[in-house]
Order: structure tokens, then sequence, then C-alpha cells
């Protein structure tokens, strides 16, 4: 995947997006949800196209 330079907003927010180790110790998969709105936009294209 390549992501340009102009998509500012999710290359400034990737470095920051991580899991919730609460989440972790309950063996869920949870991003701890604060300053996600790009990388969920990424995810729902990724998902959405998945099954292309």
């Amino acid at each position: 995947m390549r992501i340009h330079r102009p998509c500012t907003g999710l290359l400034d927010e990737l470095p920051g997006y991580a899991w919730d180790p609460a989440a972790s110790d309950r063996d869920e998969d949870q991003p701890i949800k604060r300053d996600d709105h790009s990388a969920d936009a990424l995810r729902y294209v990724v998902h959405s196209n998945a099954h292309e």
C-alpha cells in the first residue's frame, strides 16, 4: 500500500495508532479511540475492497 504525501491527516495519525492494552488483556482487538478518523477511513476502504 502506498500513502501519498498529501494525505497529511492519515500520515499524522498512523504513528499514534495503537491497540488498547486493557482490551488486549480481555483478548479483544480494539484500538485506542483517539485521533483516528483518517485511520478508520483507511480501514473501511481496505475492508470494503478486500472482497473484490
